[in-house]
């Protein structure tokens, strides 16, 4: 009878506290790994805090409301600048949970440019459910890229990328495939999907990678079905042809300044880096926005474009 007890006992203080340990501990991945990936693949749109700035670029740029649709069918909407007598065209990439309002300085930093905003799919006024974080958002600026090429107005005129982070990601990888580019500038691109995830896990949520971050990427992956490892900025600089100037924090907390140091290694055409000194993430073209300008006209004038 004793035993019996001391049996009962054992189980009520180890074993019972374990299994509601252990559920606790399901629950809590579960709850993690469903916020983590909710907010990484359905990021919040975020239409109304840009109303204003969308209002600024159609009443005092003239900015006018265009669509096109990517080769696999995602509506993606933008604002059209079209500056008479302009000898380049610059396409704009948000960065990720961005929108094209979010660029609106670039309208006065590029004052005889013509200039396409768009929203990236899963992002502000486009169509798509769901973001990729680079993978299928290269469709997007190839897209972006054909309807300037198209475009009455702006055919014909030489087309300058500029991205910024998720942007500037997508950007480089379009721009290995795509021959409409005469120059592209990478501000803040990450090198590898599966790395950012990870810092993300970890330096933000404070979670350890094993397990919350295997979930997360496991998740990812498969709803998605391609590999993370496979949205590669470092494999993808190799491919490049056309002049690039890259841009990024040396105080960059989000994506490093190692991560601009291995892609621009791996660059074969007319390259330049630019690191500054301060600045935080995806902020140096709102807080130095002259320089920045200056920055990028100048290179774009030692490449003759």
């Amino acid at each position: 009878m004793l035993k019996k007890n001391q049996f009962k006992n054992m189980v009520y203080f180890f074993v019972v506290p374990i299994i509601i340990g252990s559920i606790l501990s399901c629950l809590l991945i579960c709850y993690f790994v469903h916020k983590s990936t909710s907010r990484q693949i359905f990021p919040a749109r975020r239409i109304e805090e840009h109303l204003l700035f969308r209002d600024i670029l159609r009443n005092r740029f003239f900015a006018q409301p265009v669509s096109f649709k990517t080769d696999d069918n995602v509506s993606l909407a933008g604002l059209l600048i079209v500056r008479p007598g302009a000898s380049r065209s610059i396409l704009l990439c948000h960065g990720y949970r961005m929108a094209k309002e979010r660029m609106h300085r670039f309208a006065l930093m590029f004052p005889q440019d013509n200039i396409l905003f768009f929203d990236y799919r899963a992002h502000g006024e486009s169509g798509g459910k769901w973001t990729t974080i680079g993978y299928h958002e290269k469709k997007d600026v190839h897209a972006a890229c054909n309807f300037l090429n198209e475009h009455e107005h702006t055919k014909n005129i030489p087309i300058v990328g500029i991205g910024v982070s998720m942007g500037a990601v997508s950007l480089l990888a379009a721009a290995t495939e795509c021959s409409l580019f005469k120059a592209v500038i990478l501000d803040s691109p990450f090198c590898r999907l599966d790395e950012q995830t990870k810092r993300m896990v970890v330096h933000r949520h404070k979670m350890p990678y094993v397990p919350f971050g295997l979930l997360v990427q496991n998740f990812f992956e498969r709803m998605h079905q391609f590999q993370l490892n496979s949205v590669n900025s470092v494999e993808w600089a190799q491919k490049l042809r056309v002049p690039v100037l890259m841009i990024h924090s040396h105080y960059d907390k989000t994506v490093p300044v190692n991560d601009a140091y291995r892609i621009y290694e791996q660059i074969n055409a007319k390259k330049e880096l630019w690191v500054v000194s301060k600045s935080g993430h995806a902020r140096i073209f709102t807080e130095i926005p002259n320089e920045y300008a200056q920055r990028i006209d100048q290179f774009l004038s030692d490449v003759k474009i």
